[in-house]
């Protein structure tokens, strides 16, 4: 059964095709995700959403010649134009036509890997029983998994030498301090949030949690998302929503104020599109003029000023006429004994 991500990809890059696909072109998908969770295995996570699509792009540009393909689309690809063209430029590297090419590390590994000189290479026999690259033949025909927040195609591959897992392999283990059923209850509880926007906080985890490494910065950021669509009067003060949220979740998150601002980009950037998340219910009893309901934040990349710093915004303005009322009622309150003695002292 094609799974619908890979359905979601291939409309996106063949919106003209959609949903006449050829099998050869599903099983090409497939085969080219399994190959490059091993090859490219170390992406951010706001670059691992797009991990499908780069492999359904590339498997339409090597049917082309046999079906006709037209020039995949890119106006729907989940991150940037300009971060989707270097990702595609990696992922063509690293998942050549003929041949395999060795993984692509972007971060340099914890211990250097020692390799014999090439005069020594030279002399080393071939290990029988594990296939070399070019031996490794593709499996056309792996399956999916469903979306309901399992990684796609969970694949082993056969690797030479020693097999291990990859990194993204290792993202879908659970770790004791991972969040759990009852930090999920405990923070709705304490934000106090309806069981409708609970439930949506809980699918949306269980859909991504797979995809990435900090589970608890997933979490509090699809927590702020869904509270600012579901219950947008906690957004009156957007940095308590935040700290409550941080404050419920505990120690074990590690959350901190750069941390949550870059999950709830990225969270925010993630369900967008989701039918899930738009079918919300928005109950607004009363929503100031000019408000928006989602804060937007920087993570210091265009607009470098943060809410902090903020001052002509709405709120902002509404805040220091508050604050204006306040002290000029205090210097009325400190003028009246002052006057009230002078006329005694006459």
């Amino acid at each position: 059964m094609t799974s619908k991500v890979l359905e979601n990809a291939l409309e996106g890059l063949l919106p003209s095709v959609y949903p006449q696909f050829p099998k050869e072109l599903i099983s090409l998908s497939n085969s080219l995700l399994s190959q490059s969770k091993a090859n490219v295995s170390s992406l951010k996570p706001d670059e691992e959403i797009a991990r499908m699509t780069l492999c359904c792009h590339l498997a339409i540009e090597r049917l082309t010649d046999s079906f006709n393909f037209p020039p995949p689309s890119t106006k729907k690809v989940p991150v940037p134009p300009k971060v989707y063209q270097n990702l595609l430029r990696l992922f063509r590297n690293a998942l050549p036509r003929r041949g395999s090419a060795s993984p692509v590390k972007l971060s340099a590994p914890s211990t250097p890997t020692k390799r014999p000189s090439p005069l020594k290479r030279a002399h080393l026999p071939d290990r029988e029983g594990s296939p070399t690259p070019q031996r490794k033949k593709l499996n056309l025909n792996e399956g999916t998994r469903s979306d309901e927040g399992e990684d796609l195609n969970d694949v082993k591959s056969n690797t030479q030498g020693k097999a291990t897992p990859s990194p993204v392999k290792r993202r879908g283990l659970a770790k004791e301090t991972d969040p759990t059923p009852n930090d999920l209850h405990r923070i709705a509880d304490g934000l106090q949030i309806s069981d409708h926007a609970k439930n949506a906080v809980a699918f949306g985890y269980k859909k991504y949690n797979n995809l990435v490494k900090d589970r608890w910065g997933l979490l509090c950021g699809l927590f702020y998302v869904v509270c600012s669509r579901a219950h947008p009067e906690l957004l009156v003060n957007q940095r308590r929503l935040e700290n409550n949220i941080m404050s419920y979740a505990g120690d074990y998150s590690r959350m901190n104020d750069d941390k949550m601002a870059e999950w709830i980009i990225w969270a925010d950037k993630i369900v967008a599109d989701q039918s899930w998340i738009r079918d919300i219910t928005v109950s607004i009893k009363r929503r100031p003029i000019g408000d928006s309901l989602r804060r937007k934040h920087s993570s210091g990349i265009g607009n470098m000023i943060t809410f902090g710093f903020t001052f002509t915004s709405n709120r902002r303005i509404q805040m220091f006429e508050e604050w204006k009322s306040s002290i000029m009622k205090k210097i009325e309150e400190h003028k009246r004994p002052d006057s009230s003695e002078t006329a005694n002292d006459k």
